[in-house]
């Protein structure tokens, strides 16, 4: 069974499953619609879980590319949030939402920060204040059914 594409929402960069297909998302100018590799590594971690929301950050990680960096993804899943890159070496990391009840947006740098979770590697993620706006409604609204807390890494 072939997986729903993610596709960029305009007004605030967010992806959302089953909208256009990668190849007319990318003709459309969109540029930020996650690769194959980058659902595979997002399928292999969450399964067959949906996202209810999948967001490129502005971070850039070093993942052993050799002339660039790779972006950093947020997925929030039904109970967790998932941070994944893409590389040489992959880097995936797992926090549960309950363990995120302190997040907030640091409007002087820019960048949303996920909290109390001292746990990740990038606990601080690039993004505009809408984009964080949006996130942070999802990590702080409810979840009808939340799952079991799992393991920090991959």
């Amino acid at each position: 069974m072939r997986a729903a594409p993610r596709v960029l929402l305009p007004r605030f960069g967010i992806h959302h499953p089953g909208l256009l297909g990668y190849s007319a998302a990318l003709s459309f100018g969109l540029q930020s619609v996650m690769n194959p590799l980058e659902q595979q590594l997002l399928k292999e971690t969450a399964g067959d879980a949906v996202p209810r929301l999948t967001l490129r950050t502005r971070t850039w990680i070093d993942t052993g590319c050799w002339w660039r960096s790779s972006p950093l993804w947020l997925c929030i899943m039904p109970g967790e949030i998932i941070l994944l890159a893409i590389g040489r070496r992959r880097h995936c990391e797992r926090v549960p939402l309950a363990r995120c009840h302190a997040s907030h947006y640091n409007a002087a740098s820019g960048e949303l920060v996920i909290a109390p979770a001292d746990n990740l590697r990038f606990p601080r993620l690039a993004m505009t204040p809408a984009e964080a706006l949006h996130i942070l409604k999802s990590i702080l609204s409810p979840t009808p059914n939340p799952t079991t807390e799992p393991a920090n890494q991959c």
